[in-house]
């Protein structure tokens, strides 16, 4: 949805993606799946995704004493971090023109002089693994917080991080991939999911699944596809 709705970003994805498809001596196109995963706006997008529509209550049990934010909180309470918090914050993620609520296919996007003075956009999670953490959890020595002071903590994934997220990754590039190298995809409007009519606004993320993990959206999406070729 977030490339289809921007004629420009779907042009600039259909030409990054076409350039690690390859042609066999018998005409038969694939692409170089290595090349694939390297490619910097697509992997931008995919962090940019993860960031803005996944939520996830962490939650732990406190094995010592802490005080946190001014609370005493005792051994034996349960605690929750929401990932939207960290994810939204304007101090980590907004930049000028480009606030850390609305999705910038670019934010994760760095250029890089190369040898020859060229110069080559790469991409880059500058980001302490407590400033982006999808799939994260709080961790310390165990899969519990475990401290009696006030330092220690770790936001990060840790030994509870999923152990198939790259592979997901790998299956989600892949999928938008064969899409945008197979059909020009044109976005035709917004319509509600529970009777198909038009919507007088884009989908948002359904806020009532806030803290499951990937969130769906509230509206569909109408498009026209074209094969290619």
């Amino acid at each position: 949805m977030e490339i289809i709705k921007d004629p420009l970003l779907f042009r600039q994805v259909h030409g990054e993606v076409t350039s690690v498809c390859v042609v066999d001596e018998q005409g038969n196109s694939s692409i170089e799946v290595g090349r694939l995963m390297s490619l910097p706006l697509l992997q931008s997008i995919y962090a940019e995704v993860l960031r803005l529509h996944v939520s996830i209550n962490v939650t732990r049990e406190l094995t010592g004493n802490i005080t946190l934010g001014g609370y005493s909180l005792e051994k034996g309470s349960v605690i929750q971090a929401a990932t939207e918090i960290c994810h939204h914050d304007e101090v980590i993620w907004g930049v000028p023109g480009h606030p850390a609520s609305e999705f910038w296919a670019e934010r994760h996007i760095k250029l890089v002089q190369e040898p020859d003075g060229q110069w080559k956009r790469q991409f880059a999670m500058n980001k302490k693994p407590g400033e982006f953490f999808p799939f994260g959890m709080l961790e310390q020595s165990s899969r519990r917080i475990i401290t009696e002071t006030n330092e220690g903590w770790l936001l990060g994934g840790g030994r509870g991080m999923c152990p198939g997220r790259s592979f997901a990754k790998q299956e989600v590039i892949l999928t938008i991939a064969m899409f945008v190298s197979t059909f020009d995809i044109e976005f035709e409007g917004w319509i509600n999911s529970a009777d198909g009519s038009s919507s007088d606004r884009q989908a948002q993320n359904d806020p009532r699944y806030s803290g499951t993990a990937a969130i769906p959206p509230d509206r569909d999406m109408k498009v026209r596809l074209r094969r290619l070729g």
